[in-house]
């Protein structure tokens, strides 16, 4: 069993991800899914995090979470009981006060699931949409009522995020970086490029910063909107999806 931070996929980033009412209920991912995990990514306020480490300290436009990582959902049950168990809102001012409820999770029979297989933006390699069609039969197979699904995506997700991380001009990450001693990683070459501008030119002010966090929550109502308007699709049994199962990744574990 073991504890990570998520923010945009660092607990679970998993084969598949399943949301149920709103709130990733379990997944596998990058580390879990690369390791034959289970994992939960709760919404943010569900767990304690005052105290942890994190690499932009005051950056809450897209909060961080604590969650459980393990070889069995057994032991993320385990960790949730034991976590909830010790009245963490007693302690960190973010947390909500809510206990851990056995009873909470009612089955629908036949569930009812949205189902994307491409997001727009990045197409799965044929590993990962195998995967999804061994799924979705398999949740068919059981009763269960399947749709394809996608929010039409248009890129504004990714800006928008980008954009908040990068509102300090890049000033946190880099100071990380210098203190390491080591260059860029490949993948975090923004941030390296935001600083540099920033040097250059006035960094993102406050009045930015607020107008960015307008466009997220009313991106986020979209994302809400559209999928409480999955109640009127033609297979729909009356209510919106029960959970949506997505590729959190376009490719497979490397081999280990």
């Amino acid at each position: 069993m073991g504890v990570g931070t998520d923010i945009g996929g660092s607990i679970r980033k998993s084969h598949v991800l399943l949301t149920l009412a709103f709130r990733v209920l379990i997944c596998s991912g990058i580390p879990a899914s690369f390791c034959g995990l289970y994992s939960l990514k709760p919404s943010f306020g569900r767990f304690p995090t005052y105290g942890a480490r994190s690499g932009m300290p005051g950056q809450e436009a897209v909060r961080s979470i604590n969650g459980p990582m393990s070889a069995s959902l057994e032991g993320v049950q385990l960790w949730m009981k034991a976590v909830l168990a010790s009245k963490p809102w007693q302690r960190d001012p973010n947390v909500i006060h809510l206990p851990f409820r056995e009873d909470r999770l009612v089955r629908q029979r036949p569930m009812y699931i949205g189902l994307i297989t491409d997001n727009g933006l990045v197409r799965p390699t044929p590993a990962i949409t195998r995967a999804l069609a061994i799924t979705r039969k398999a949740l068919e197979d059981a009763g269960h009522i399947v749709v394809e699904w996608s929010l039409g995506y248009d890129g504004e997700l990714l800006s928008i995020l980008l954009r908040l991380f990068e509102a300090d001009g890049g000033e946190h990450i880099a100071k990380f970086i210098a203190d390491s001693g080591e260059p860029y990683p490949l993948g975090m070459k923004p941030y390296e490029q935001a600083y540099e501008a920033a040097q250059k030119v006035a960094k993102p002010n406050v009045a930015d910063y607020w107008k960015l966090q307008a466009q997220r929550t009313a991106l986020a109502k979209k994302c809400l909107d559209a999928w409480m308007s999955s109640a009127a699709f033609e297979k729909s049994p009356g209510r919106p999806f029960d959970a949506v199962i997505s590729p959190a990744t376009p490719w497979p574990a490397c081999p280990q």
